[in-house]
């Protein structure tokens, strides 16, 4: 034998045997740790689809008698509801029983009748509320499908009828259709949609009324030249009643579906069908508008206007300090006392030469500086103190006068200030100028109605021409006003108007205006001549006390703002800008108050509202709103003042809808014939009844039975409408506002049976038959025991109710006792199938035990063999060292 070193196969064989020692030893260990002998795909490959096939069907299985187990619980909770019917049953048929007897007089049967009816309310109560996770069990709806196995299709399917009092009692079978002469269907209601629209302002009016038909489809009604007068809108629901019966007329609306009626301005739209209300195009021949409001149904309340957007106001004001007026006359050659203010007034040495202005002079003397005069006519005189003190005439028959001077104007000013500012007299030839303060208001009134005027008003120069233009002085004034709001220069400005006769100018700017250069031509140019006096004046005045005039009334503007917003807007000129914060208004009572030493008005909170007030009178101008969202504000003025508007930047508003308030589900019923032949019945809708009268209903051709059943509803006015499908020969009747469609009285000439099939949930399918038995099994529900004839009819529905009863109780038990097999059988089968699947997946621990012991064992040896082996060539050495 050679002796080498080169290759050491023992140890190479050592060592292999080692490592397969080791990993069988690890093998044994992972099963003994697992208890599985097929811990992963590389254990046993095909062992693993297995497993995973019998888990699944172990699992399925699990549920399945659960399922089980719950579909009996389903069973046994209706059928001890049953048992609670079925002793209320067996109470009744005892009192009818009672009732037959004739020891019992009128009122004990009626007696024993009040407890049948208390009994038949309770079935009804239970029918409705025996569910079982929410599912109702007695209502004839309970068609019940149970999952008893691991796969699709492994399903147990059982019923439970209509337990009703309309059910019991009308065929021993208990099944949901019955033969009777009478059946009734009920959907769901329409919730009516009530849409307001409130017309503000005599005027006509235009829009266009777009209504919902409660099927996904709508109408467009054109309403044109709708007139409100006399605050009544009569006319406009007149002519959307007239639109919808030609809708009507013309096939695309259903009759009653929409309907106006007016209560003074206001017009109420009602959708009977539950479905939408819209109105766009709205559109008025002058300045009216319409407050729109939902009053049933989601929408916003919108004011319809035409008009672009309304950014001002203006409040015209509450009355500044007044001159006070009166009528006085005096005849000549008599002398005259009286007061004026508190001052003793004599007249005296009056002639007939005496001219007016002569006796108007000295009575401006008497009373003092500031009365002005402004007619003189005859020998009657106008008086007016234009400094806003009262003239009081006491001790006299007439009333007080005053005169003016020829050819003058006076002119009023109303300021800011609690005080009036003394009226100014322009005369012919004078050199008079006045300011017209920031935002004050003043008038202008002209002594004579002949001749012409000239005035500079803010550097522009403009004329009242009366005599000239051969215009009367209203006239002229009237143009006058026109030329001043005409001009560019000022009319941003400045704005005129015509009030009481007078020409009123109104400052808006934040700067004072002047008017001067007043002259008079023509007859406006004579002045009176210097009146001659005797010895004695002809007037004088005793007392030089005055009394105060009429006090201002404070202008009061309220502003109602929308929603939470930033608003901006101009007060008296002076900008405002603030947040309104959850209806919060601090913040604008603080920004108008900021500027009330330029504008003169405060604010305040009023009723959750911002009140402006100008405590002087004068007039509260709101301009330039605006606002950041879709916010808009409400602004009015006092009584008198004004009037009202809604501020808001936005575009005219000419639309508004109101959402469907509750769309009815349509009643359906469906008629149809075992055999053809003549019939006759009623239809009512709870409103009308439709008579059809003996007709044919060919189970081939059913269209004379179909024009006879039109005919009769079309002519009672009914709800309901008949229609027929290709697809069978059945006539549906619908009743699209979800009310009743009830059939009764049914007769036939010959045997044929008609069967009314409401819709699902509507109401219980029933056989029409006027020949057969069926027709006089009456319900428990129409049982009426307070005769003695009822109460024997009674008998026989209550038997064939407790008979029913009966058979729905065996049913269930034969239910419950199956499924009791079920749970056995799937128990059995899940047991066994989890067996097989542990004999393919668990592991064997003797085996293992064994095998890990063997594979200690082995690799203990290897791993001595293999030292041995590597020792086994150190005698090489030797020999080398030799």
């Amino acid at each position: 034998m050679a002796l080498s070193i080169a290759s050491n196969a023992s140890a190479l064989m050592a060592a292999s045997a080692a490592s397969s020692a080791n990993r069988d030893m690890d093998v044994s260990m992972e099963r003994l740790a697992t208890g599985k002998r097929v811990n992963s795909a590389s254990d046993d490959a095909a062992g693993v689809s297995t497993i995973s096939r019998m888990n699944s069907q172990v699992r399925g299985l699990n549920q399945a008698i659960e399922n089980a187990s719950q579909g009996q619980s389903m069973a046994a909770t209706a059928e001890g509801a049953m048992v609670e019917v079925e002793s209320m049953l067996q109470r009744m048929r005892e009192l009818s029983v009672q009732s037959v007897n004739d020891t019992l007089n009128s009122n004990d049967r009626s007696n024993l009748n009040d407890e049948v009816d208390q009994l038949k309310q309770e079935i009804d109560r239970v029918v409705s509320a025996t569910a079982f996770n929410g599912t109702a069990l007695l209502d004839g709806s309970g068609d019940f499908d149970l999952q008893l196995g691991a796969n699709a299709g492994q399903t147990m399917n059982f019923k439970v009828g209509n337990l009703s009092t309309t059910a019991l009692g009308t065929s021993l079978s208990g099944a949901a259709s019955t033969a009777s002469t009478s059946n009734s269907a009920s959907g769901t209601a329409a919730v009516e949609t009530v849409a307001q629209m409130a017309f503000n302002g005599n005027d006509t009016y235009e829009f266009d009324l777009e209504v919902g038909d409660g099927a996904g489809g709508t109408t467009t009604l054109s309403i044109a030249g709708a007139d409100v007068a006399g605050g009544s809108a009569s006319d406009v629901a007149d002519k959307i009643n007239t639109a919808i019966g030609a809708a009507v007329t013309a096939g695309s609306m259903a009759a009653g579906s929409v309907e106006a009626k007016a209560n003074g301005n206001v017009i109420s739209i009602t959708n009977n069908m539950g479905d939408s209300v819209s109105v766009s195009g709205f559109s008025s021949d002058g300045n009216g508008t319409a407050s729109y409001s939902s009053v049933s149904g989601a929408g916003s309340s919108l004011l319809l206007d035409d008009a672009g957007a309304t950014t001002s106001l203006s409040n015209t004001g509450g009355g500044g300090v007044t001159n006070a007026a009166g009528t006085l006359t005096l005849e000549a050659g008599k002398d005259y006392n009286f007061t004026v203010n508190g001052n003793n007034i004599s007249v005296s040495n009056l002639g007939t030469d005496t001219t007016e202005d002569e006796l108007l002079a000295e009575l401006k003397l008497a009373i003092g500086e500031g009365a002005a005069g402004s007619a003189v006519s005859g020998q009657v005189f106008t008086l007016e103190d234009s400094s806003g003190k009262n003239i009081e005439i006491t001790n006299f028959d007439a009333a007080a006068s005053e005169a003016g001077s020829a050819g003058s104007m006076s002119m009023t000013i109303r300021t800011d200030s609690a005080f009036a500012t003394p009226s100014n007299t322009f005369a012919q030839g004078g050199s008079d100028t006045s300011d017209i303060g920031a935002g004050a208001i003043v008038q202008l009134q002209f002594s004579e109605s002949e001749g012409d005027y000239s005035l500079d008003l803010g550097g522009e120069s403009f004329t009242v021409a009366t005599a000239s233009a051969g215009d009367s002085l209203q006239e002229a004034i009237g143009a006058t006003r026109d030329a001043i709001n005409a001009n560019t220069q000022i009319n941003g400005n400045i704005t005129a108007r015509v009030v009481d006769g007078k020409l009123e100018i109104e400052n808006k700017s934040l700067a004072a205006v002047t008017l001067d250069n007043f002259g008079a031509t023509g007859k406006a140019a004579e002045v009176a001549g210097a009146a001659t006096f005797g010895s004695t004046n002809m007037v004088t005045a005793q007392n030089a006390s005055t009394n105060n005039g009429v006090e201002a009334t404070p202008s009061e503007t309220t502003m109602r703002f929308s929603e939470d917003d930033t608003y901006s807007f101009k007060v008296g000129g002076a900008q405002v800008t603030a947040q309104v914060s959850d209806g919060n208004l601090d913040n604008m009572v603080a920004a108008v108050n900021s500027q009330s030493n330029i504008t003169g008005i405060e604010a305040s909170l009023s009723n959750g509202d911002l009140l402006l007030t100008n405590a002087s009178g004068g007039a509260i101008n709101l301009t330039d709103f605006s606002s950041e969202g879709t916010g808009s504000a409400t602004a009015a003025t006092a009584a008198g003042q004004g009037g009202s508007a809604t501020l808001t930047d936005t575009n005219a508003v000419t639309g508004a809808s109101t959402a469907a308030a509750g769309v009815a589900t349509a009643t359906t019923m469906e008629l149809s014939m075992d055999t053809t032949d003549d019939v006759s019945f009623q239809i009512s809708d709870g409103r009308t009844n439709s008579v059809v009268r003996l007709t044919s209903f060919d189970t081939t051709d059913n269209s004379a039975m179909l024009a006879e059943v039109q005919s009769a509803l079309s002519q009672s006015g009914s709800n309901i409408t008949a229609s027929v499908t290709s697809a069978t020969s059945a006539i549906t009747l619908t009743n699209s506002l979800g009310g009743e469609v009830e059939l009764s009285n049914f007769k036939s000439d010959g045997a044929g049976v008609m069967t009314a099939s409401p819709a699902s949930e509507q109401g219980v399918g029933k056989m029409l038959d006027d020949t057969g038995t069926g027709a006089s099994q009456s319900a428990v529900a129409a049982i009426d025991i307070s005769s003695s004839s009822g109460a024997t009819s009674a008998l026989d529905a209550l038997d064939r109710a407790i008979e029913t009863i009966g058979k729905e109780r065996a049913n269930l038990g034969a239910v419950m006792n199956r499924l009791d097999s079920t749970i056995s059988n799937l128990t059995n089968v899940s047991v066994n199938t989890e067996a097989a699947k542990g004999r393919i997946e668990d592991a064997d621990f003797a085996t293992e035990s064994t095998n890990m012991t063997k594979s200690k064992i082995l690799a203990q040896a290897s791993t001595s063999i293999l030292a041995q082996a590597n020792a086994s060539k150190q005698g090489v050495l030797s020999l080398l060292q030799g």
